[in-house]
C-alpha cells in the first residue's frame, strides 16, 4: 500500500503513528508510556479519536486487522470512483468548451466574409 490511503496512519494532521502501534493500542498491548503517547496523539485529532472509538466497538479484537483492511479497501474504492466522476465531468466541460470555441470562431469567420463581401460591392 505505498500510494494507497491508510485509514489508521493518516487520520491526523500531526505526525502519523505506526499502524501496528494503533492496533496494539486497541488490543491494550502497549506499555503505559506508549499508551500515553497514543492518547496524546488522539487528543490532537478529533477524526482519529472517532475512528479509534469506532474500532474499539469491534467485538472480536482479532478481527481488527481485517476490519481496518476492509475499511481501507472501501475508502480507496470510494476515492477512485469520485476521481473518475471528477475526470468525466472535466472531460465533458473541456469537450463543450472546445465545441463552443470552434463555433464562435466559425461565426466570426463567416461574419468577416459577409462584411467583406458587402463592402467590396
Amino acid at each position: 500500500m505505498n500510494k494507497a490511503i491508510n485509514i489508521l496512519s493518516t487520520l491526523s494532521t500531526n505526525e502519523p503513528l505506526d499502524e501496528q502501534l494503533l492496533l496494539d493500542y486497541l488490543d491494550n498491548k502497549l506499555t503505559p508510556a506508549q499508551t500515553r503517547m497514543v492518547e496524546e496523539w488522539l487528543a490532537n485529532s478529533p477524526l482519529a479519536s472517532e475512528a479509534i472509538e469506532g474500532l474499539m466497538s469491534v467485538p472480536d479484537k482479532g478481527e481488527l486487522k481485517t476490519v481496518v483492511k476492509d475499511l481501507n479497501h472501501s475508502l480507496q474504492n470510494n476515492l477512485r470512483k469520485k476521481h473518475k466522476r471528477v475526470n468525466k465531468t472535466y472531460r465533458k466541460t473541456v469537450y463543450w468548451f472546445i465545441i463552443s470555441l470552434i463555433i464562435t470562431l466559425l461565426l466570426c469567420i463567416i461574419g468577416f466574409i459577409i462584411v467583406r463581401m458587402l463592402y467590396v460591392k
